[in-house]
């Protein structure tokens, strides 16, 4: 029989007992007093998808993570939780706790038997394994199980221990004596199996002859308690957890189990807030500046903005960067310490040819798609277009302008219009789209 390793912790604890100071002893013994709570500190605020690393200094053995106040689902065991992909408020609750070196003997654990029922059944090629599934807050042996034995002739009996992932960590092959179908007999399985704390375990069978199992109307329900640190949480069959089956009861009853004695702290409870990421700032993708304006001078709605260089907001710019034109720049806004994605501002520099004559002359739709209307009150003898860094790209005689010209063939932008009367030259900003 191969040596366990809390045997091992037993044994070496014995012998330090006969070798070591008295005073030594003592220290022994108040470690493993019940330890205060442990204090939890990290990120108790973070973004909407962001991870929380959480942090705990304790005065104990080791530190361990819940779901809730009491019982719940054992997150970790130590002194960091990382939380991932955080989408909603979330709350933890962690304990200290101090480890002895004596075993506890625990029996009586899941459902202790079957009481008058004699239903039994082997189990099928076609859907093995069958047995149970499990969760403990603690190490464990688990030393032995009953089987109530339905057939005279019974054979071979293998029983696994499989992980989350169903991969075997141990397992049993036994010989089981004669049973009877009208009075199955009790027999108790020897198993000695460590089974470190965690979630999700199965006690299951590959191959059995015909033992006591019950259905779903023929037992109260699921969980079972492994004393307090643990629990059956259902049925398995084809190592499916949520098959039909999870409300049967397979094979295994009054576990019996050992564990080395702790003392343990309250709970404390931490809570994380989750914050939503804000919506994009809000301003124009396309706005035009005069020479020596900043970031600052874009018309942009937001809090807290911050600018970019590039697409991927790795590269900050401060909000006094002069403009360049037709450079395109970034900016996110954060709220709650979290931030947005990111706008994009393409900017275009405008001349510096001054607009007058805006009181005699109309000129609409803008932004323009295809044709630009006019309304003015002297006649346009000649129209000339320049874009914005003062070249001339369109010319208008007045025999083509008749209320209105054509502007489709220009690209998409910021362009000046200069109309010529026979008084004076009337200069307006106009929007390609």
């Amino acid at each position: 029989m191969k040596v366990k390793k809390i045997t091992q912790r037993i044994t070496s604890s014995l012998l330090a007992v006969l070798l070591i100071t008295s005073s030594l002893s003592l220290m022994a013994q108040n470690s493993r007093t019940t330890p205060p709570v442990p204090v939890i500190s990290g990120d108790l605020s973070v973004c909407q998808g962001d991870d929380a690393v959480l942090s705990a200094t304790a005065e104990a053995d080791e530190v361990r993570w819940y779901s809730k106040a009491s019982q719940g689902t054992l997150l970790h065991t130590g002194l960091e939780l990382i939380l991932e992909n955080l989408v909603e408020n979330t709350s933890v609750w962690a304990e200290s706790v101090n480890v002895g070196s004596d075993l506890q003997s625990f029996t009586g654990g899941a459902r202790v038997d079957p009481g008058t029922y004699t239903g039994a059944a082997a189990v099928s090629t076609y859907s093995k394994p069958w047995g149970l599934r499990f969760t403990i807050s603690q190490d464990i042996i688990l030393d032995s199980v009953d089987v109530f034995i339905a057939s005279e002739d019974p054979g071979v009996f293998v029983i696994h221990l499989q992980d989350a992932d169903y991969n075997i960590l141990e397992q049993k092959t036994v010989n089981l004596p004669a049973g009877n179908a009208t009075e199955p007999l009790k027999y108790t399985v020897t198993l000695d199996f460590e089974v470190p704390a965690g979630e999700h375990y199965s006690l299951v069978s590959p191959s059995s002859p015909k033992l006591v199992r019950e259905g779903a109307s023929y037992h109260p329900g699921y969980p079972y308690p492994l004393g307090d640190v643990g629990y059956i949480t259902q049925g398995m069959l084809q190592n499916v957890p949520g098959a039909a089956n999870a409300a049967t009861y397979y094979f295994f009853y009054n576990w019996s189990f050992s564990v080395l004695e702790e003392s343990i702290s309250d709970r404390v409870r931490a809570d994380i807030i989750v914050n939503d990421i804000p919506e994009i700032p809000v301003g124009d993708e396309n706005q035009d500046f005069t020479q020596g304006q900043t970031l600052n001078d874009l018309d942009v709605q937001g809090s807290n903005l911050t600018w970019y260089a590039d697409s991927n907001g790795e590269e900050v710019l401060e909000g006094t960067t002069e403009l360049i034109d037709g450079t395109t720049y970034y900016v996110s806004q954060t709220i709650e310490g979290c931030s947005s994605d990111l706008l994009a501002i393409t900017v275009s520099k405008v001349t510096g040819i001054n607009e007058v004559g805006s009181d005699r002359i109309n000129i609409y739709p803008v932004p323009a798609s295809d044709v630009l209307f006019i309304n003015s009150i002297e006649t346009i003898n000649s129209i000339e277009i320049f874009n914005t860094i003062g070249q001339s790209v369109k010319r208008v005689n007045s025999n083509e302008i008749n209320g209105g010209f054509y502007i489709g063939d220009l690209a998409s932008g910021i362009y000046v219009i200069q109309m010529s009367t026979s008084s004076e030259v009337i200069t307006k900003r106009i929007i390609k789209k």
